[in-house]
């Protein structure tokens, strides 16, 4: 008498089991691949549409923005950054209306704005949104700050001296970069002319992308698809114009 067989035996369901295995190990890279493509194309575009917002800036200013604004010597104390200046080249109009210019970025009047974060300052490989837990920090010292600060994946080169001072002259020109520290006002920044090197082979800005949605104090990861990606000050942002490498300090 015949038996039917109606289940997969022990080592038939083991063949499968490894079959599937062998198959997902093939398909897993080519996956994340496609999707670290897709990344780095939404990441050169974040550099394009903040390299045309540096012109777009430098039209209407003739000249580019400081890395960061400080009225006082102490620069902990500055009242903005180059990219608060930005924003309305970014379509961020409503955002910087809401910012206090007239005061540092921690006093109360600025709470709410400097918590905002902004999708374009993230870099896709790395995150969408992200920000600094600032309790610990104002726990410790016993002062009052906001308690979230929106974070930012790029950072302006300010040259090869990683000194933070009002005074740029303090700092050789050789080393100098495009954005340092400058007191407030409209001629606050450095123009396309002032640039001695040449445009093409100065260095604008660049990723220094954190690798948390939220953490205790800022690091500097780059992350494997935009560590090569770069816009220079002199070239209008193109998708050729991205591809040139760039390292930047996390300084601004």
């Amino acid at each position: 008498m015949n038996r039917t067989r109606r289940a997969f035996t022990l080592i038939e369901l083991l063949v499968v089991l490894g079959i599937i295995a062998v198959l997902l190990g093939l398909l897993l890279p080519a996956v994340q691949k496609v999707r670290e493509a897709a990344s780095r194309l939404k990441c050169l575009n974040n550099l394009k549409q903040l390299g045309l917002a540096l012109h777009n800036y430098h039209d209407t200013q003739h000249s580019f923005p400081p890395g960061l604004v400080s009225a006082e010597t102490n620069v902990s104390d500055a009242e903005a950054t180059g990219f608060t200046l930005l924003l309305p080249f970014l379509e961020q109009e409503n955002l910087r209306n809401l910012y206090h210019f007239e005061d540092p970025w921690f006093q109360p009047s600025n709470f709410q704005v400097v918590g905002i974060p902004v999708k374009l300052f993230f870099c896709p490989s790395n995150r969408d949104s992200g920000s600094i837990d600032l309790a610990p920090v104002a726990a410790q010292w016993s002062t009052s700050l906001p308690p979230l600060a929106a974070s930012c994946d790029y950072a302006f080169c300010k040259g090869a001296n990683g000194a933070l001072v009002r005074d740029a002259n303090r700092t050789p020109g050789q080393v100098r970069g495009v954005f340092a520290v400058a007191p407030p006002g409209p001629s606050g920044g450095v123009r396309l002319t002032d640039i001695a090197d040449g445009t093409s082979s100065t260095f604008a800005l660049g990723e220094a992308a954190a690798t948390s949605t939220t953490r205790p104090r800022p690091s500097c990861t780059p992350s494997p698809a935009c560590r090569r990606r770069s816009i220079r000050p002199g070239a209008r942002p193109a998708p050729a114009t991205l591809r040139i490498r760039f390292t930047a300090p996390c300084s601004a």
